[in-house]
């Protein structure tokens, strides 16, 4: 096979990890970790989205080469390409999926790690602003860039980090667990009938199981949803990566918790115990 090609959130993108460098390629330590560990061959743009072969990047260069996908390309001897973004949603997993879908091919293997349902993505016109008022700069300002191709979605999250007056409205008169399964749901299917009608190699998993509950908000649309994929599914013992993590007590991340290197090699080892990936390692014909 010649590429693995990676989609998901921070568990994903492997924030806590040894290489991780989201504290910026401007500061010095950040910029000692992006050159220690080599996570491109290429410079990286400032403040522009990738392309296809990680030429242009922002902080999405230092996506981590510990994670269990990235562990996985290695063992099976193919180039990684990781678009996963912390923070992100299931809808800004599915939108980068069907950026990048004109330059996955059949020989390829697309890991989709879907994240948790209850964050949302809303248009956003002044999120290019909102960027640059967060990033600190290491040169001048008439200096930066912004791509044209910028994407203006806001990723909405239920937590304490989230204060914006749009994050509240959501929460307090948008948002239900329905809702979110109902919308996860929807994305999960078309992307897996997409892989699957292109004949495409995949592994698609989960954070964790609550996308396919059957005891709360499951009427029959919800459950018809569950059947049409919950059999391509990849679990680890019946549960999502990081549950798994959890329960088997393996070392988290101080900051935010994340499952930390033992977790992804354990994970690795584990799909190969437990699930028939022999049709992973070799071309379709």
């Amino acid at each position: 096979m010649n590429n693995l090609i990676a989609f998901g959130d921070s568990f994903t993108w492997g924030s806590e990890l040894k290489d991780d460098i989201s504290d910026g390629l401007q500061t010095p330590h950040g910029f000692h970790k992006y050159k220690k560990y080599h996570h491109s061959n290429t410079p990286i743009g400032k403040f522009s989205d990738a392309d296809f072969n990680h030429k242009a990047l922002t902080r999405d260069a230092g996506y981590s080469n510990h994670t269990w996908p990235a562990l996985y390309a290695d063992a099976n001897n193919m180039e990684y390409k990781c678009f996963a973004q912390p923070g992100c949603s299931n809808s800004s997993i599915s939108r980068r999926f069907f950026k990048f879908l004109p330059f996955i091919h059949k020989d390829d293997l697309v890991i989709i790690n879907w994240t948790w349902i209850d964050r949302w993505d809303v248009f956003n016109s002044g999120a290019e602003e909102e960027l640059l008022n967060k990033i600190k700069l290491a040169d001048t300002a008439s200096e930066v860039h912004i791509d044209t191709q910028y994407d203006h979605w806001k990723t909405l999250m239920p937590n304490n980090a989230d204060k914006s007056h749009l994050s509240k409205l959501y929460f307090k008169y948008l948002q239900s667990e329905l809702w979110n399964k109902f919308e996860t749901l929807k994305l999960m299917t078309l992307v897996y009938l997409t892989l699957t009608s292109k004949d495409i190699p995949f592994i698609m998993t989960s954070i964790d199981t609550l996308p396919f509950d059957k005891l709360h908000h499951c009427p029959d649309y919800i459950a018809n949803l569950q059947n049409e994929i919950k059999d391509d599914f990849v679990w680890f013992n019946n549960m999502g990566f990081y549950e798994w993590a959890v329960h088997n007590e393996f070392k988290l991340g101080k900051k935010d918790g994340h499952p930390l290197e033992d977790a992804h090699i354990a994970a690795v080892e584990y799909i190969k115990e437990h699930h028939d990936i022999s049709k992973y390692t070799k071309s379709n014909p």
